[in-house]
């Protein structure tokens, strides 16, 4: 009998002693292990990428960080499609179009509200393009297609009973679209911040509606990860989103601070990245009604063949994790 308890015994102390050793080694794993984080060029809505990449916060936590840089949401959520990302900054439109087709990614957290714009060309404003109906028959400028610009555009313009064969929808980048209305090739442009502000300050373009005007309180950008970092890197996923809290955080408690750090990663003025920070609402509170209403546009718009459920969009264990809060997703069907 003494014999038989002490195999046991031993028994437990080598499945303990492998149960530490490899979660050693997972842990070794993940600290070695590089993070690859999508982002769009020169978004302020990205504010707390940015801010964390300036202060150096990832090494600080342990984590290994290398950014990739795109022009609009579809065409990062392409990468991820293509495993080529762990984590990324993106409208939530691409995000819920991108997961209806099958790519296997979850919005674990916020980023933002509101915070995009539709802008006129200033000469025009001053004879009268003061209104929506002035853009029939004009060339606006727009990010990709199935961005959440493009999206909001589309459905302001179908209030207006303006179809899309009524108007030029041009697709480019933002910083384009700043340089070509300075040039008068274009007649007006929807995007986010700061490139409404930046067509303000240059005295070239006005702010014709906020987007906080169309859909107030809307969420904008969220933060996405892909299923596998989920599923093998919890504590690096863990990780990143605390810092992602922090400096979101941080944000709201020093916006001067932000805009200066900001300032030098995305080489804009520090006084247009503060007027740029009157449009948003930074949070990395997810809404996810607001997110699934979007999920509705984009099917009634045609975007998406089917509406993916709240189970099928949203990973929200490590955020509630992080900040004891508990966010029900609504059941399908319901």
């Amino acid at each position: 009998m003494k014999g038989k308890l002490a195999l046991l015994l031993i028994a437990i102390a080598l499945i303990s002693a492998l149960a530490a050793y490899w979660a050693l080694q997972r842990g070794a794993g993940e600290a070695g292990r590089e993070i690859r984080v999508g982002y769009l060029r020169g978004d302020v809505h990205h504010a707390a990428y940015f801010l964390n990449k300036a202060r150096d916060y990832w090494s600080k936590a342990g984590l290994r960080v290398k950014g990739y840089e795109f022009s609009a949401g579809p065409e990062e959520m392409e990468a991820f499609r293509a495993g080529e990302l762990d984590l990324g900054y993106v409208g939530c439109p691409p995000a819920i179009t991108a997961i209806s087709r099958g790519t296997d990614v979850r919005i674990i957290a916020a980023v933002n509200y509101e915070g995009s714009s539709l802008v006129v060309r200033k000469d025009l404003y001053e004879r009268g393009l003061v209104d929506v109906r002035g853009l029939r028959g004009r060339t606006i400028a727009m990010p990709l297609w199935g961005s959440i610009q493009s999206v909001m555009l589309v459905d302001l313009l179908m209030k207006y009973n303006i179809t899309r064969d009524m108007v030029s929808l041009q697709q480019m980048p933002p910083a384009d679209m700043v340089t070509l209305m300075e040039a008068k090739g274009i007649d007006a442009f929807i995007a986010w911040e700061p490139f409404p502000s930046l067509a303000v300050s240059k005295g070239i373009g006005v702010k014709l509606l906020e987007s906080s005007e169309l859909w107030p309180n809307h969420p904008c950008c969220v933060l996405v990860a892909s299923r596998k970092i989920i599923e093998e890197n919890p504590g690096l996923v863990r990780k990143f989103l605390e810092a992602h809290i922090e400096a979101t955080r941080l944000i709201g408690e020093d916006p001067v601070g932000a805009a200066k750090a900001l300032s030098k990663e995305i080489r804009v003025p520090e006084e247009v990245i503060l007027s740029s920070f009157k449009s948003i609402k930074y949070s990395a509170r997810p809404d996810v009604g607001g997110v699934l209403r979007f999920v509705d546009v984009l099917y009634q718009l045609g975007l998406i063949k089917q509406r993916p459920s709240a189970a099928e969009i949203f990973d929200l264990r490590f955020y509630e994790d992080l900040t004891g809060e508990r966010i029900a997703l609504p059941r399908a069907g319901s």
